[in-house]
């Protein structure tokens, strides 16, 4: 066989060189992608990582609402404290006025959230 073409068909010579090119086009398109996927896991979050993360703001979360519920309960607190005294004042005006007796202003005091003494 010569180097040249024989019959029209391709020698080795040329079938090399065809496949040396495309192997070196194939290596251009995998040294790209493997840029690419290497950017791609740099950036990326991991599952542990959103783990994590969630369960940070899960936590923040439980906080914030355990605060904003004690601030709840103190304000409730105070407001029925002071209507204990509205009802603990109007219970005196009763007693002074003859409308109920000491006994049944103990009953009611005793009723009441906050239970006191006259």
């Amino acid at each position: 066989m010569e180097n040249g073409k024989t019959n029209g068909e391709p020698t080795i010579s040329d079938v090399l060189e065809a496949i040396n090119e495309f192997s070196t086009n194939v290596d251009k398109r995998f040294d790209t992608l493997e840029t690419r996927v290497t950017t791609i896991e740099e950036t990326m979050v991991t599952k542990d990582d959103l783990k994590m993360e969630f369960g940070k703001l899960r936590s923040d979360m439980i906080d914030y609402i355990a605060d904003q519920n004690m601030n709840l309960r103190g304000d409730i607190i105070q407001v029925v404290r002071g209507e204990d005294k509205k009802v603990l004042s109007l219970i005196q005006l009763l007693i002074s006025k003859s409308v109920i007796t000491k006994q049944e202003a103990q009953v009611i005091v005793h009723m009441q959230p906050f239970p006191g003494a006259l």
